[in-house]
């Protein structure tokens, strides 16, 4: 069953529900306020013959006064509910009294079938008997005892029961259209949430739902659009870094991700560039399917090495690879990652050449510069495709940095020096002059290096 026709169910037992109270509770109270008008009426007549028939009641047997028998039947017309009235004196003689042959009838002598309707309790739904003493100032007098029908009560709550039946029935029918309508107020921005969801859960993160609304309903909207833009968000840096880090480090990127600022910033930030020497002429005298080879013995290599300090693997150029650190989050010991790297790639290199000398193939040797200064980090290209990298003249002599290597060397820059000197084992060198930069720069050859305590890696 919809949700809808469960609210509009719901609605409309809760409106019998009440509408049924309602009339019960009105139903109930007719028939106590005709009682307590039965007693008033008793009260009143007991007052009225206590005041002018007291003395005859008191020493008569019984009274032959037109004026007594007259009011008898005055009270009797004016009130068809009536059915018997039966006056008795302070011995319980009868005094006065009539019947109603409509409600009553009764055979013989009219003073025995009052004597008996007197004394008889009544418990009938058809009669309610109200009795009332009659007092003056020397106390107990006699008795006035009224017998109504309660044909006419009946009547009167059974119309009032089928009048509040009529107003229900019109409120119930107002209700169903009412609690279809709320319903489809409720539902409808609910089903939107169902749609869109299942649209997410297919792999659509562009589905949003549009409902403006203040109800909690709205919340559950505006959430759910939240959770989809976190989506996408999470999808777009899994996308722009799951190739270039290591799990660990998107991990920590997709948790950090408040902090990203993609769309660019400037940071301080350590590149590294690594390059096969000589590769070209070598490559030439290889068939395709050897160079490949060649080519992916050596990335898989080196991206396991950078992966393992927390490296970004930002680009391949050609058989060139550029490594950043400090970017997007911050690293601490980012500038001695990056050496790490450069030593660790250089002895992974030594192992592929002693494989390769044994099976009588030329060896492959690479040349790393590493440079630590300002850049610009950030997402650059088209919306269809981005790619996070850094650009300034840092990177550039970074790359010259790494022109100026021969192979199995690592060199770095005086700014990266002064970050790790108390880690690193290293051959000062004599200044050389870097294409695209005025000044000579000071290079230093990495021989070793050593980690602080607190050094972990993956960031």
């Amino acid at each position: 069953m919809k949700l809808k026709h469960k609210i509009a169910i719901f609605v409309v037992l809760i409106q019998i529900i009440l509408i049924s109270a309602i009339t019960i509770h009105s139903a109930r109270k007719e028939i106590q306020n005709s009682y307590a008008e039965m007693s008033s009426y008793a009260k009143m007549m007991a007052k009225v013959v206590a005041l002018k028939w007291v003395s005859d009641i008191e020493h008569s047997e019984r009274i032959e006064r037109p004026e007594l028998e007259r009011f008898i039947d005055v009270m009797m017309s004016l009130d068809e509910r009536i059915a018997c009235i039966v006056i008795s004196g302070s011995k319980g003689n009868i005094i006065a009294g009539d019947l109603n042959t409509k409600w009553i009838e009764f055979s013989g002598d009219k003073i025995t079938a009052l004597s008996r309707l007197r004394d008889k309790d009544l418990k009938h739904k058809k009669f309610k008997s109200v009795s009332v003493n009659i007092e003056s100032d020397e106390g107990l007098r006699g008795n006035i005892k009224i017998i109504f029908s309660l044909s006419a009560l009946k009547k009167k709550v059974f119309l009032s029961l089928v009048t509040w039946a009529g107003i229900g029935l019109g409120f119930i029918l107002l209700g169903i259209i009412g609690a279809f309508f709320i319903s489809n107020r409720i539902t409808k921005p609910l089903s939107k949430i169902a749609d869109a969801m299942s649209h997410v859960e297919a792999g659509d993160l562009t589905h949003k739902v549009n409902i403006n609304t203040s109800d909690e309903v709205g919340s559950m909207g505006r959430a759910f659009n939240k959770m989809v833009d976190g989506l996408n968000e999470r999808e777009f840096i899994k996308d722009t870094f799951s190739k270039y880090v290591s799990k660990q480090v998107a991990d920590k990127i997709l948790k950090e991700k408040d902090y990203l600022k993609l769309k660019g910033e400037k940071r301080i930030v350590t590149v590294l560039f690594a390059d096969i020497r000589g590769f070209t002429p070598l490559a030439e005298t290889m068939p395709p399917e050897k160079v490949i080879e060649i080519l992916n013995q050596y990335f898989s290599m080196m991206i396991d090495v950078v992966f393992q300090y927390g490296g970004v693997l930002n680009k391949f150029i050609g058989d060139a690879i550029m490594v950043t650190y400090n970017a997007p989050l911050d690293q601490k010991y980012h500038e001695l990652r990056a050496i790490l790297t450069g030593l660790e790639m250089q002895k992974k290199m030594a192992e592929m050449n002693k494989e390769r000398l044994k099976k009588g193939e030329q060896q492959v040797n690479i040349g790393i510069g590493i440079n630590t200064d300002e850049a610009v980090a950030g997402n650059v290209g088209s919306p269809e495709r981005l790619e996070y990298t850094v650009i300034g003249s840092g990177v550039n002599i970074a790359q010259r940095i790494e022109s100026s290597t021969e192979k199995g060397q690592l060199h770095i820059s005086e700014k990266t020096y002064e970050a790790v000197k108390d880690y690193v084992e290293v051959i000062k060198l004599s200044p050389v002059q870097v294409k695209g930069i005025s000044e000579p720069v000071q290079l230093y050859s990495v021989i070793n290096a050593k980690l602080p305590e607190d050094f972990h890696e993956n960031y």
